[in-house]
């Protein structure tokens, strides 16, 4: 019996009405038959030329989109052969589905940046530990929150796929963050650090080869933090308060002063942490941030 080629076109297709974003489809065709995959790839009606049918030189992203076109048609190709090499009826719909592995012809090779981050999220509270402590776990949330937010303000999404993440988009949720955000530079530029974190993950495990932040900077200003001299440690030591709560914060306060201390390493402070050695008191732990051991007369 004569095998019937396997033929696969691209092609852009109108979102929605009225509207200037396309989504990027693959067509299949055999004998006689066809069907669409969706490579969830958006793109603008510039960067597709109708005439030669085939992607404009003009595209931001050529080179990625001609790289995604030929990894899906050799992955069509590779099916079609497996097919034939094992004797199976040849149909497109076949083809599809081992392609996308699933029924709707959406190719999900990559989870969304949402997806993604939901899932290293979960994974941080499930290995609750030093390095992903409480305030860990935090910062991730309010990261996610923020380009939640940006998301929908600005490309009016729920999610966005990795591949349409470039360096327009980052340097626009700076922008947010300062603004809308009312984050300060510091801030700004810790949440991004945060959210290029993410991005590294999704290149680590192959869900894209783009690099957004290739070419973006991420400065952190110095702070010049002020201290007590001490004559106004002297004077608060002194100071008569009369609130018993304030009385305590302020004991607190003077404690860790001393000891150096952080406040999350007095709050981790327990009696067993107290020892008496040589005649004098000594605080025995670990410091959180760091994990490492210190010892505090």
């Amino acid at each position: 019996m004569e095998l019937q080629p396997l033929k696969v076109n691209f092609y852009p297709k109108l979102r929605t009405k009225g509207g200037t974003d396309y989504t990027l489809y693959m067509r299949l065709i055999l004998a006689g038959k066809r069907t669409d995959v969706s490579l969830d790839y958006t793109l603008k009606k510039e960067s597709w030329d109708a005439r030669e049918r085939a992607l404009s030189k003009k595209c931001p992203d050529r080179s990625y989109v001609l790289n995604l076109t030929n990894k899906y048609n050799q992955m069509a190709m590779e099916v079609y052969q497996q097919m034939i090499q094992r004797g199976m009826p040849l149909d497109v719909e076949t083809i599809r589905h081992k392609i996308t592995g699933n029924e709707n012809g959406n190719v999900s090779v990559e989870p969304t940046l949402m997806t993604l981050f939901q899932r290293i999220t979960e994974r941080k509270k499930v290995l609750a530990g030093r390095n992903n402590s409480k305030a860990t776990q935090q910062k991730y949330g309010r990261c996610k929150s923020h380009l939640i937010t940006f998301l929908k303000k600005y490309y009016n999404k729920e999610d966005i796929k990795f591949n349409q993440l470039n360096l327009q988009f980052v340097e626009d949720f700076e922008l947010y963050l300062r603004k809308e955000g009312k984050c300060a530079h510091n801030s700004a530029m810790k949440h991004i650090q945060t959210f290029k974190t993410i991005y590294k993950s999704a290149v680590a495990h192959g869900y894209t080869d783009r690099d957004p932040f290739q070419k973006y900077k991420i400065k952190l200003e110095e702070v010049v933090r002020c201290y007590l001299s001490e004559r106004e440690i002297e004077e608060l030591i002194k100071l008569h308060i009369p609130h018993e709560g304030l009385a305590n914060a302020r004991d607190l306060f003077l404690f860790c002063c001393f000891t150096g201390l952080a406040y999350i390493d007095l709050k981790n402070l327990s009696v067993r942490n107290i020892q008496f050695e040589n005649g004098r008191f000594w605080i025995r732990t670990r410091r959180q941030k760091t994990n490492i051991k210190v010892s505090i007369r």
